[in-house]
């Protein structure tokens, strides 16, 4: 397992400004988030790709910003949803152009009922991103969150049985907000679990930087260790969470010894 950190830690500077300190961080490896649609064009993606090059900083997986497009690749108004799939290829176009091999993915919203959902119209929109992220060898990698449909662990296990594409993101401060233990989420992700976003929390906020709260990351890891999990730890923090970078790096060794 590698340990490393998103960009998305240092919002909201520009991404292609984040690459830089990753590197003096000692980190070599990122989560790209892609913070605005302009970032998904080619040019800026040749642009981010060479600073990653320069500065020795590789990534696994793209995160999109999600919030102007990702709700509607469910929607039943159909020229919504084909608008929202030309948004969604672009993001597999960047995830390659910057070498990932998965895309963090939220979906829609969470409905108010589990029962409320047609699954039906929910697999056959799912399987379209499926077949489109397959077609550029980019596996779709769906994040608990606790906003999303994916925070119900039931959810997770019901598109899962139809879905054999389809991979899973941990993220550890969102099982946190959905107030379920991560391991529910590991149990019913299993095999297909490829990603995970590390953080600490404790009583009073529900996300901190990795060894300054109360989580146990040591029997975290073990647990992972349990199900053969080969995929990354990534930190996602927000900017707020720490006061310099020093705190962050301390954060990152942390976590490597803790592996």
């Amino acid at each position: 397992m590698e340990i490393g950190i998103s960009t998305a830690c240092f919002y909201p500077l520009y991404t292609e400004k984040t690459i830089q300190i990753i590197s003096n961080l000692g980190c070599g490896l990122c989560e790209v988030f892609l913070e605005a649609e302009y970032e998904y064009n080619k040019s800026y993606i040749d642009i981010l790709k060479e600073k990653m090059n320069f500065y020795n900083v590789q990534t696994h997986s793209v995160h999109a910003f999600c919030a102007t497009f990702e709700h509607q690749l469910f929607s039943e108004y159909e020229r919504r949803r084909h608008d929202a799939l030309k948004v969604f290829e672009k993001v597999l176009q960047a995830a390659v152009g910057v070498g990932a091999r998965s895309y963090t993915f939220h979906g829609d919203k969470r409905s108010d009922s589990f029962n409320e959902i047609d699954f039906k119209h929910y697999l056959r929109c799912l399987d379209e991103l499926l077949q489109m992220a397959s077609a550029y060898n980019i596996d779709l990698s769906w994040e608990n969150v606790a906003w999303c449909q994916t925070s119900r662990p039931e959810f997770i296990a019901k598109v899962k049985a139809d879905a054999p594409l389809l991979k899973f993101t941990l993220d550890i401060k969102q099982a946190r907000r959905a107030n379920i233990d991560p391991k529910k989420y590991i149990d019913v992700m299993g095999g297909r679990l490829i990603n995970v976003h590390v953080n600490d929390y404790n009583d009073e906020n529900s996300c901190m930087l990795p060894g300054r709260g109360m989580f146990d990351f040591k029997e975290f890891f073990k647990t992972l260790s349990g199900i053969g999990y080969k995929g990354n730890a990534i930190i996602e923090v927000y900017r707020t969470n720490f006061e310099n970078h020093e705190e962050l790096k301390s954060s990152f060794e942390y976590l490597q010894s803790t592996i």
